[in-house]
């Protein structure tokens, strides 16, 4: 053969682990194509021998025609000589994957696969009675099954998963080695022949005795102690999961009273989608993101009734603030064969929550679910295919009609997201490592084309978590083999994860990189949309609970930021309120409500104009002299500028959350879901004849209480008030206002001034002939605020604007990483000297 009839091509992008190369190799035998296909370090290399209009025939179709779960990234072709392809005369096959050659830090490598859920065909042969596979649990494809879990090393081979002790039999092997079979090198491979298998064990680790069984299998056998309101302890693709039957109100009671979750909705599971339909209003959308590959939860809103085939679930799994208020449930489909086998056999739904005790990481191995979820459940459903990296389910909803991922983690993590237009010459020397915030921890890796942004790995200030951070953070770069040359963190300086991340740098000798907390969200918005990094400034809008300031001193969670990657200024702010008891006011939102009449009017007045509200009564039993005197000392009383507090503080005045909040957000969330589609309906239609709950924007004046912002920031142009809001809002309870129409209020109210506010920054920008887009990035915690979004993206599109909006990313701080990698790339010098990357291991 001639050089022109002989090529190498190389494809990168998520092509290992999704049935790439048995797709390559079949798609070159029908063309009668010779060469190989393999892993590799970088992705999947092709050689390919042959005429060159088939050569050509291949790319077409390669490009055209992916396998489901396949998704190219980078594609290049170059030809070569006669010796690279010694064996082309022979046909084409699949070459066994090198062992990695040690890239460096910044190469893109190949890319670890989600794992992904049960597919159809394998759910089919699950249970078709004459397959041989009929019934067993680990049953498994190219196209399903456990990828990122159960990986040990790249390239993705089965010796390098926790399944290499698993020898295949005789029947596996040939449909591995079968081209036209679906498991044509399908890694993790099994049947009950040579897999791996199940076992169920009482708590006390007892196991089920064989005259207990009768004629039933240990998986029939969990099904009809499920039916009987037991908690059974599963162990799914990432980790084990706590499953109790929804309709049997007592067991769901006992499951929250063991596991000390009094009050924070619960997940379900449902073994179909007409189950799910007995109980919530699906939407097309909403559909198809209960049949994504990744099975998240998908928060749906509940049906007015079940149908009438549908038991009533418990009301324990999703409490509601009132009688009116919208009940959501989060339902999932089951993602592992084994979670099929289970819920066949089930007439109802099942919680299916989280393995682990309250805000410790999720139990990963079967030893330690009993030590540490044997006081929580009856029985324990575990196996022997061990788990190597810990995955929790991943969250998303439906918001204007697209999948919003609110916890990334079994199913879309870590699979890699592009790198914008003019970073590559950047990330080609500079190898970021971003350690993400103390709250929904997740870290992100930049390499030469793209970001690895890591699973959810929960709240770090838990030590039993922070391991957990520690050890996957480690793995993580182990497996892609990432050695950092800068260290990016959050600029609170008693963050723990910017605590790792300063010894991190220090023990690799590399910079470190703090990130204020909002530019961060503002990063991590634009970076999901691909804007360049030279694109002209743009509007960020970030509203959340806390994070800390640029000055490294005040507290921001409502600001409105201008500018890019690099470097932005604040425009506008939420006016600051006093946080009374600093942290305990995220706790107690009547202390969010007291701070905010405060700031809005004296007591006196309160106590004479709404002293009858029962929100102001409440307060009256409150320490007042000792709150009056924090507030006019400052002392355990810092400003804050916290949309979060804000939403509490409504929540507490309209009586849905006033005491103590038992999880994160659980005020915002109750406040939320009083708006009603009518009430929403209505307060747009009072919106569109101009009348809503006052908002004013005001000129920002720094005062004595924040001394530090002018030496270290930039004090903002103006600010939002929302003290007239606040007498309107009291007016409206005064005058017996259904609480849904004042709730829908207040969120067309405050979605409106802030609309508002971005329109006089943009044309007071204007006037001084600053280059800016009119386009708002939406980011931060209370972006997840379904009705707030939707309502901001309404008025902000009324005045011109673009917005952009999470999706893939998580708008809370589970996107933080993302964020301040992107400001950490982009601040480095392109011409910079880069510090030689070092070879020790990331862990402390």
């Amino acid at each position: 053969m001639s050089a022109e009839q002989l090529e190498l091509i190389r494809v990168r992008g998520r092509v290992q682990g999704v049935g790439f190369r048995p797709w390559v190799a079949r798609l070159a035998t029908q063309l009668g194509l010779g060469g190989w296909v393999q892993n590799d370090a970088d992705g999947v290399l092709i050689a390919l021998a042959g005429d060159h209009a088939l050569r050509e025939r291949f790319v077409a179709s390669l490009l055209a025609d992916l396998p489901p779960l396949a998704a190219i990234q980078g594609f290049s072709r170059n030809a070569c000589d006669a010796g690279a392809l010694p064996d082309s005369a022979h046909g084409f096959h699949i070459r066994h994957s090198p062992e990695s050659a040690g890239r460096d830090g910044r190469s893109p490598g190949a890319t670890i696969l989600p794992d992904a859920a049960v597919c159809r065909e394998c759910s089919q042969e699950l249970l078709s009675p004459n397959d041989r596979r009929a019934g067993y649990a680990f049953t498994t494809c190219t196209q399903c099954g456990p990828r990122f879990s159960i990986m040990r090393a790249l390239p993705w081979d089965r010796e390098r998963t926790t399944l290499a002790e698993f020898e295949l039999c005789a029947p596996c092997r040939r449909e591995y080695a079968d081209a036209t079979d679906r498991r044509y090198h399908a890694e993790p491979i099994a049947c009950p022949t040579c897999g791996p298998q199940v076992s169920l064990f009482r708590a006390d680790r007892t196991p089920l005795a064989q005259t207990e069984l009768g004629a039933l299998n240990v998986i029939d056998a969990a099904a009809h102690l499920l039916a009987q309101g037991a908690i059974i302890a599963v162990k799914g693709i990432g980790g084990f999961q706590l499953l109790v039957d929804a309709t049997h109100a007592a067991a769901v009671v006992r499951l929250r009273r063991r596991k000390h979750r009094p009050h924070k909705p619960l997940a379900l599971m449902a073994r179909d989608l007409e189950m799910v339909q007995a109980y919530c209003e699906v939407s097309p959308e909403e559909r198809a993101a209960l049949q994504h590959s990744a099975a998240p939860i998908v928060l749906l809103e509940a049906r007015m009734a079940p149908a009438p085939h549908g038991a009533p679930l418990s009301a324990a799994i999703a409490p509601t603030p009132s009688a009116q208020s919208v009940r959501r449930y989060g339902f999932m489909l089951p993602s592992s064969p084994l979670h099929v086998l289970l819920l066949r056999q089930l007439a109802h739904p099942v919680v299916c929550t989280s393995g682990n005790r309250s805000e410790e990481p999720q139990v990963i191995d079967d030893d330690a679910a009993f030590t540490q979820l044997g006081d929580i459940a009856d029985w324990v459903l575990g196996h022997d295919r061990p788990i190597r990296q810990r995955v929790d389910d991943s969250v998303a909803r439906v918001v204007n009609g697209k999948l919003r991922v609110a916890r990334r983690a079994r199913g879309f993590a870590p699979a890699p997201l592009l790198l914008p237009e003019g970073f590559a010459e950047i990330a080609a020397r500079e190898a970021v490592f971003a350690a993400g915030g103390d709250a929904k921890a997740a870290v992100c890796l930049s390499r030469r084309d793209d970001l690895v942004l890591g699973p959810h790995l929960g709240d770090v200030d838990d030590a039993s978590c922070y391991a957990q951070y520690i050890e996957q953070s480690t793995r993580l770069c182990e497996l892609l083999e990432h050695r950092p040359t800068r260290i990016a963190a959050d600029n609170h300086p008693g963050s723990r994860a910017a605590g790792f991340a300063r010894a991190l740098a220090e023990q690799l000798a590399v910079p470190w990189e703090p990130v204020t907390h909002h530019h961060a969200h503002f990063a991590a918005c634009l970076g999901e949309h691909g804007v360049a990094r030279q694109a002209p400034a743009s509007f960020g809008l970030v509203l959340d609970g806390i994070g800390m300031g640029a000055d490294g001193h005040s507290l921001w969670g409502g600001e409105l930021l201008v500018g890019g990657y690099a470097q932005v200024e604040r425009v506008a702010t939420l006016k600051p309120v006093a946080l009374l008891g600093g942290d305990r006011a995220a706790r107690e939102p009547w202390r969010c409500l007291y701070a905010q009449l405060r700031a809005a009017c004296s007591w006196r007045e309160l106590d004479a104009r709404f002293g009858r509200l029962p929100c102001i009564e409440q307060l009256q039993s409150k320490p007042i002299p000792l709150l009056e005197q924090m507030l006019a000392n400052g002392v355990g009383a810092p400003l804050a500028s916290s949309s979060g507090r804000l939403f509490d503080a409504v929540a507490a005045a309209l009586c849905v959350s006033r005491e103590v909040q038992s999880y994160e957000a659980e005020a915002a969330q109750q406040l939320e879901s009083l708006v009603t589609p009518a009430a929403l309906e209505a307060a747009c239609a009072e919106r569109a004849h101009g009348e809503l709950y006052p908002w004013r924007v005001r000129s920002f004046v720094a005062t004595q209480a924040q001394p530090a912002e002018a030496a270290h920031d930039t004090p903002p142009s103006w600010v939002l008030d929302p003290t007239e809001m606040w007498i309107a809002l009291l007016s409206d309870l005064a005058c017996d206002v259904d609480r849904s129409l004042i709730a829908a209020r207040f969120h067309v109210a405050l979605a409106e001034g802030w609309a508002r506010l971005c329109e006089v920054a943009a044309q007071h920008l204007a006037r001084q002939g600053r280059a800016l887009q009119r386009q708002v990035a939406l980011s931060g915690g209370c972006l997840q605020n379904a009705v707030l979004q939707t309502r901001l993206e309404a008025e902000l599109s009324a005045l011109g604007f673009s917005t952009l909006s999470h999706a893939a990313v998580p708008a809370n701080d589970g996107g933080l990483a993302l964020g301040q990698a992107l400001v950490s790339l982009a601040r480095a010098q392109p011409t910079s000297v880069q510090t030689k990357p070092t070879t020790r291991a990331l862990e402390l």
